[in-house]
């Protein structure tokens, strides 16, 4: 079993390979991009619509209360490293916490004394930027995903170390099994997840994971976009069985960050 040191190397070593085929095939590439109207608008936020240089290879730079972040990807291209990438509904969570944030003070109240800072589990964090996020806002973070994926998100923590300090918020990047029994982390003020579920095997185990990990006072937040029609369709319907919820409304969300596609629901 690999070491957290030994996946960054074979993260590297992937990049590498496809790094040095993009430059071997560049213009091939970019007329295969073009035939297929892969978009390269850098206004346009939408993951799905970047091409592989820009979903893979480019780091990914966002802005969160007026701190660039900066993040950095792997090549995903199979079920166990979807979470090298970034994911549209991690980009729309982020910014609802951040206007949530403006208008709550929900995960930091520097007002109080001493000030609140919110305790926030995510699950599934993939390579780390809804923690970051968090974190960025004012939040006590703690972000999990498989082993094989913590690597990268402690990389991107350490890349936005001061951005994560400015307001007093912290992260610790951890792994959370969610197939071994449930580990006691103590009590989340929030539970955040955005796009965990690409495969129906997973969606039992996942909410189970969500449900174990939540107290009677915890919201849940999660966001989903359709990445598997079964999949998804699983998740709806499962819901109910471990929460009750509602969905967030358009108005609730950050004007130019929401996608009719993406749906974000808190849950209790």
């Amino acid at each position: 079993e690999l070491s957290g040191t030994e996946w960054t190397k074979v993260f590297d070593a992937q990049r590498q390979v496809f790094q040095q085929d993009f430059t071997d095939r560049k213009e091939e590439i970019e007329k295969q991009w073009q035939e297929e109207g892969t978009y390269t608008d850098e206004t346009d936020w939408r993951r799905l619509h970047k091409n592989e240089k820009q979903r893979y290879l480019d780091d990914f730079h966002f802005n969160i209360a007026g701190h660039s972040l900066r993040i950095q990807q792997g090549i995903a291209n199979a079920f166990q490293t979807v979470g090298l990438t970034l994911w549209d509904s991690s980009i729309v969570m982020s910014k609802y916490l951040e206007v949530r944030q403006q208008r709550e003070k929900f995960l930091y109240d520097p007002t109080t004394s001493p000030p609140a800072h919110a305790r926030v589990l995510e699950v599934g964090a993939g390579c780390g930027m809804l923690s970051i996020s968090a974190a960025v806002l004012g939040a006590n973070v703690v972000c999990t995903d498989a082993k094989h994926i913590v690597p990268l998100a402690l990389i991107n923590a350490q890349h936005n170390a001061d951005a994560i300090k400015a307001n007093c918020g912290s992260i610790e990047c951890v792994e959370l099994n969610w197939e071994a029994p449930p580990q006691d982390r103590g009590v989340f003020d929030y539970i955040i997840a955005a796009d965990c579920v690409y495969d129906a095997c997973v969606v039992e185990l996942f909410l189970r994971t969500l449900h174990n990990h939540a107290s009677l006072t915890t919201e849940v937040v999660l966001a989903q976009q359709t990445h598997n029609e079964k999949a998804t369709s699983l998740l709806w319907e499962r819901l109910d069985h471990f929460f009750t919820y509602r969905q967030v409304e358009p108005w609730e969300l950050d004007k130019a960050f929401q996608d009719k596609l993406i749906r974000v629901l808190i849950m209790r």
